[in-house]
């Protein structure tokens, strides 16, 4: 096992440069198999610095996949482990003076909306056919070209079925609906490795572009985050690309993040928790803290809801990448 592990390791190390546009997406896999290997950090850092193509990878990013993927991998058992670096504590980011009532100010601000206000002020007209918001939200914010994958929950990444490009799922729409639940980050279509160790196509590690996170509250009433949203967009806080309706008790909301790579990410996602997932704001005035993640699934616009009879996931706000 610890040998069919390292012959992979070897393998993403030797394509890695001539991986052009999906470095940074391979870097938390590959670095998370040469863990599992047994390799030792400063190890896989040489390793990575000298295969890793142009321009190069710097020792940042390396150091900082190995960090992150030291959270969850763990050495084969029989393997050795090697010395391994120990990273800096983190640093929070600054929250500011009035990061900790962010969430009620834009309540405060939006109040009065006793419904879900949102397409009389939406960029992109909403249709009203659930298809056609499908329809409409993968044209708005990918590509033709985008992997995206579309599918439930518990189900394994397969290229070519349940992971297609963003053209494709706009035309499987002329002869059905699309399933409930979708990764609204590219995939780079090359499998990764899971934070649980598995082989996969559809984890952290095979994100290839860092565009959007998922802010979705679970304690807060409907009402309180239609107001929410309503002053989001009004003061222009945030930059929103679409509102949907779980077809429950919720609004998913895609913020565009739009950085390099995973390393940025993070920083920017700790910025934007800060303001809607404060630790010293109300519990309910608290986002999901568990939308960390660039897999994070989130609900398809347009989608019908098989576990709601059938409600369907209501596209409500959209505004198109620039």
């Amino acid at each position: 096992m610890r040998s069919g592990i390292e012959e992979k390791y070897r393998a993403g190390l030797a394509g890695l440069a001539g991986a052009v546009g999906q470095r940074n997406g391979r870097l938390l896999g590959l670095v998370s198999l040469g863990i599992m290997a047994g390799q030792g950090d400063e190890r896989i850092l040489a390793e990575v610095l000298e295969e890793g193509g142009t321009p190069p990878l710097t020792e940042a990013e390396i150091r900082h996949a190995l960090q992150t993927a030291h959270r969850d991998t763990r050495p084969l058992s029989g393997t050795r482990p090697a010395a391994r670096w120990t990273p800096s504590p983190k640093t929070r980011p600054a929250l500011g003076s009035r990061a900790s009532d962010f969430v009620a100010r834009m309540i405060e601000t939006g109040a009065g909306s006793s419904s879900l206000p949102f397409p009389e002020r939406s960029p992109v007209p909403i249709p009203n056919e659930p298809s056609r918001q499908a329809h409409a939200f993968l044209s708005a914010l990918y590509g033709d070209g985008d992997l995206l994958f579309i599918g439930d929950k518990y189900d394994r990444g397969v290229i070519g079925a349940n992971i297609r490009t963003a053209a494709a799922w706009r035309d499987m729409l002329t002869s059905g609906s699309l399933p409930p639940l979708m990764i609204a980050n590219p995939l780079s279509g090359v499998e990764g490795v899971s934070k649980e160790g598995k082989p996969s196509f559809r984890c952290g590690s095979c994100v290839a572009a860092f565009r959007f996170a998922l802010v979705e509250f679970d304690a807060m009433s409907l009402s309180d985050q239609v107001n929410f949203w309503t002053g989001v967009l009004d003061t222009g806080t945030l930059p929103v690309r679409s509102l949907t309706f779980s077809g429950n008790k919720s609004v998913h909301a895609l913020v565009e993040i739009g950085t390099a790579d995973a390393a940025a990410w993070q920083t920017a996602l700790d910025t934007l928790l800060c303001a809607v997932c404060n630790p010293a704001a109300l519990k309910e005035h608290q986002a999901d803290r568990a939308c960390r993640n660039a897999d994070r699934l989130t609900r398809l616009p347009g989608a019908l809801r098989p576990d709601k009879d059938g409600a369907v996931q209501r596209l409500h706000y959209l505004k198109g990448m620039a």
